[in-house]
Order: structure tokens, then sequence, then C-alpha cells
């Protein structure tokens, strides 16, 4: 049961996310950026408690790393396409991919 509602916090989550995004409403875009910026801690403590007690959940989760991996491979392929050739975006851009590749760095080698 844990899985299924794991599952329905991160739809509600990205659903909130992308409404955030799109609203023109101020108190509606703070509401939605507090809820997805508070369910996931607040799954997280859950699924971690839980965890500890009964161990861990067996989810639908794929290796992170080949999923990093194909991401920065194609958010390099469509950069400028995604920053509309803005050189400020771009740098955004690249910023997020340097999240990525931390990331990557670190699960990696420093297991």
């Amino acid at each position: 049961m844990i899985d299924k509602l794991i599952k329905r916090v991160f739809q509600a989550r990205n659903a909130a996310h992308l409404q955030h995004w799109a609203t023109k409403n101020g108190e509606e875009h703070r509401a939605l950026g507090a809820f997805y910026d508070d369910v996931i801690s607040s799954v997280d403590k859950l699924v971690e408690a839980r965890q500890g007690m009964f161990g861990l959940v067996k989810t639908e989760a794929k290796d992170p790393i080949d999923e990093l991996e194909a991401d920065v491979l194609w958010i390099t392929e469509n950069r400028s396409k995604i920053a509309g050739n803005i050189p400020a975006i771009e740098n955004i851009v690249d910023e997020l991919t340097g999240v990525y590749l931390s990331a990557l760095y670190k699960l990696k080698n420093l297991r």
C-alpha cells in the first residue's frame, strides 16, 4: 500500500508544480509552491520511518545512473532549443546539467 501512496504523492506533486508555473494567480502560485516543496519532505520522512520498521519499500524505480546519464545527453542535444538561443537561459540550462553531473559523480564514485 505504501508504494501506491508514494506514486500518488509524486503524481500530485508533479501536477502541482506544473500548475504552479501555469497560474497567473499569486496566491495559487505560492500555495502550490509550498505544497510541492513540503509534500516530498513529508513522504520522505514517512517512507524512511516505515523502512526503519518494516524494511525497504519495493518501488518501480529505475537505475538512477542510467536515467541521469540519458537526461544529460538529451539536455545537451537540445540545449539551444530549450533556451531559445538566449545565452542567459543557456547558462541556466548549463547549471541544471551541472546538478545532474554532480549527482552522477557522487553516485558513481562515492559509494
